[in-house]
């Protein structure tokens, strides 16, 4: 007669040791200890869409907060207009001299010059609607004119303000053209 197989007693993770077939023999076998179960790895794939996805954020961020100046408290780029205004007699080295002065500085265009039949044409035109002005806005009383345009967040007067003092100037400002959101303003360069 045969006699009743005892259960088998539990492993430490609760579990019947392994058999090794029919007959019942328990296999040897290491114990199995309780954890966590070790970790899958992840999908290369999804970690690059991950990488990209974040740079694609970092970068937008980027160009909406620089790109406008304001999000780092930096104003926006401006243009100012440089004008030179000779006196009666400059001579034709003091009017070299001044243009490649302007021609110095990092110019948004080009040196332009004046005579003083253009200036009074561009007066005449400027103020037609006060003919109590036009009077005075002539050939005879308006100066020959050098004008520049600089393109920047932070003007300096450091290149300008030398220019000021050549032979043949009469007088130099720097203005910020006034626009439909904000006004003109006078550098006191």
């Amino acid at each position: 007669m045969s006699q009743p197989v005892p259960d088998p007693e539990p492993t430490s993770a609760g579990l019947p040791p392994a058999t090794d077939g029919p007959s019942g023999d328990a296999a040897p076998t290491s114990v199995a200890t309780a954890g966590p179960e070790p970790r899958r790895p992840r999908s290369v794939a999804k970690i690059v869409v991950a990488a990209f996805g974040l740079a694609a954020l970092v970068g937008l961020t980027f160009v909406a907060g620089f790109g406008t100046g304001f999000a780092v408290g930096r104003p926006a780029e401006s243009s100012y207009e440089i004008r030179v205004f000779l006196e009666r007699d400059a001579t034709e080295a003091q009017k070299a001299a001044v243009r490649t002065a302007l021609e110095r500085l990092d110019l948004t265009g080009e040196v332009r010059f004046k005579t003083r039949e253009e200036a009074a044409a561009d007066a005449q035109e400027k103020f037609k609607d006060y003919p109590d002005v036009l009077d005075s806005m002539t050939a005879d009383n308006l100066p020959e004119t050098f004008e520049a345009t600089i393109t920047t967040r932070e003007p300096s007067c450091a290149g300008i303000s030398p220019i000021a003092g050549l032979g043949g100037v009469d007088e130099m400002f720097v203005v910020r053209p006034a626009t439909d959101d904000r006004p003109g303003v006078r550098l006191g360069c």
